[in-house]
């Protein structure tokens, strides 16, 4: 019974050391947010170990003395989530360049009054100044003398932007410098770039209008914001790289790190903007050709674009003679705006004359909207010249459904097709060609079955679609208005049933393919009259 009773004297013991071990912990703050550098910064919670107010207590216990640079940006309210937390809500989103401390009060106890111990200071930031806006934007073309307008999300020294921030140029081994431009000439862009001053404001004063009236004995949203871009070190700044840009080339401006708020704060990491300069002011003539080796289409227009635009004066004194003498007269190519007062190029309407010289002239002193002379000067005035006009044999499809019981035809569009052999035997120009035809009860899997392969060939003009097991049948198809005449003839289709035709043209191929080797343009058709009409149905189905 006595060691009992000693035993248990011994746990009680124990256990009271324990409690008293327990009770000797120290009360301390858990967790700190934000801590560091962060941007964008509009909460700060803290966490403790231990009651500090009573659930619901409606007090404004502060635990923290809080001290921001600038000290404008300390303004907010906090308060008790729960027991153990706390919150502390600024009046507005952080800017960079912003500092901040929360000190611990001394004397700060928990519920059971204990002191709370362990860190007692703590501290963020929100970083160096960075590009928050740009014109012009990031990607765009730019000229060799470009100025840039960027808007800060915090006032930077102009020491730290002339000594951290460069231009790198595409094929310059080096960094080049930039110059910051006076607030007279930033004005003056700012003044021509209504939106970009518009979004600055938007970002300082959040939900405010530009124009709103002051409040009593205070001033006006606008008042204040001219008051701010008016300052020394702005977060509006205009700058330039120290040297022209070549033509052609990849630019990125370096917002490099170093750059310092005016608060003393440095930015951490490089931020870089890519642009392209725009190439050298040239001139050059489009026209279409059959192929690389051909001249120009005469059916079709001839232009002279410009790598940069025009004025409308300079634009209409650009000719374009022909060598007897004709002159023709450009128009521009401003779509929808004939009015324009700058062009990108002009176009001369046809249709010209076949194989025939043409100069093209454009007036001396041509300047482009930046005043740059034409690089390409020496090659004006341009001689060019036509081709005759390109050979055609086309079919409306490459499947058609004839419904006719007189003289059924497929039709064909033909011009300046060759002079064949064929001509011998009908002593006018002809098309040499095959057709082949398929009819009678039963004929629906062959119909298929053609229309298949007709389907499979229909984009291969170098190729026969027959073979040697078709049972073909050669044509010769007259050319009634001679061999360059454009006209649409008929090809006589004589009986019901599918036909499948292929014109084979060396000229076509000569022309098109630049081999010598026919060019095959082929179609298929289905004939048929009422009297069988329904029979054919099927087959009328697989149009494509």
């Amino acid at each position: 019974m006595t060691r009992y009773v000693s035993s248990r004297r011994k746990l009680f013991a124990i256990l009271g050391l324990l409690c008293a071990n327990a009770t000797a912990v120290a009360a301390s703050i858990e967790s700190f947010a934000p801590n560091g550098e962060v941007k964008g910064v509009r909460q700060v919670t803290a966490r403790f170990s231990a009651a500090i107010v009573p659930f619901g207590d409606p007090r404004e216990l502060a635990p923290f003395a809080i001290a921001c640079n600038p000290a404008d940006m300390s303004e907010g309210s906090g308060r008790w989530a729960d027991t153990r937390n706390w919150v502390y809500d600024f009046a507005r989103d952080l800017p960079a360049g912003v500092r901040c401390e929360f000190n611990l009060h001394s004397g700060l106890k928990t519920l059971q009054g204990e002191a709370v111990t362990g860190a007692a200071q703590f501290s963020f930031g929100t970083g160096g100044p960075s590009i928050v806006q740009s014109e012009p934007y990031e990607g765009s073309s730019i000229s060799e003398d470009q100025t840039f307008l960027l808007a800060l999300d915090a006032a930077a020294t102009l020491e730290s932007i002339e000594k951290n921030v460069y231009c790198d140029i595409e094929g310059v081994n080096e960094k080049v410098g930039v110059k910051l431009l006076p607030s007279v000439q930033r004005d003056l862009l700012l003044r021509q770039n209504h939106y970009f001053l518009s979004a600055h404001f938007a970002r300082l004063f959040p939900g405010q209008e530009f124009n709103a009236p002051a409040a009593k004995d205070k001033e006006s949203p606008k008042q204040r914001f001219l008051k701010e871009i008016a300052k020394a070190n702005s977060s509006l700044i205009a700058l330039q790289c120290q040297r022209g840009l070549p033509n052609s080339k990849t630019v990125r401006l370096v917002w490099g790190k170093g750059v310092t708020s005016t608060t003393n704060l440095p930015t951490r990491e490089n931020q870089a903007l890519a642009y392209q300069s725009r190439a050298t002011f040239s001139a050059r003539l489009n026209c279409e050709r059959v192929n690389k080796k051909s001249d120009c289409i005469p059916l079709l227009p001839i232009t002279l674009n410009f790598s940069a635009p025009i004025s409308l004066a300079d634009a209409n004194k650009i000719t374009l003679t022909s060598a007897d003498g004709k002159r023709y007269s450009p128009k521009t190519n401003a779509p929808g705006d004939e009015t324009a007062d700058w062009l990108n190029g002009v176009i001369f309407e046809g249709p010209f004359p076949e194989k025939t010289q043409f100069k093209l002239e454009i007036p001396a002193g041509i300047k482009d909207d930046a005043s740059r002379e034409l690089a390409n000067r020496d090659r004006f005035p341009m001689a060019l010249k036509t081709d005759e006009n390109p050979p055609i044999a086309k079919f409306p499809a490459s499947f058609g459904v004839i419904e006719s019981k007189v003289d059924p035809a497929m039709p064909v569009t033909l011009r300046n097709i060759e002079n064949p052999l064929a001509l011998k035997l009908t002593s006018v120009d002809a098309i040499p060609g095959k057709s082949m035809h398929v009819g009678g009860s039963g004929a629906e899997e062959k119909i298929i079955s053609l229309l298949t392969r007709l389907r499979m060939r229909e984009h291969d003009p170098q190729k026969s679609f027959f073979s040697s097991l078709d049972n073909t049948q050669a044509i010769a198809l007259p050319k009634p208005g001679g061999k360059k005449a454009f006209e649409v003839i008929g090809i006589p289709l004589k009986q019901p049933g599918l036909h499948v035709v292929e014109i084979a043209s060396p000229r076509l191929g000569q022309t098109l393919l630049q081999k010598k080797r026919p060019y095959y343009v082929r179609s298929a058709a289905l004939v048929t009259n009422m009297a069988v009409h329904f029979k054919w149905g099927v087959a009328s189905s697989l149009v494509w």
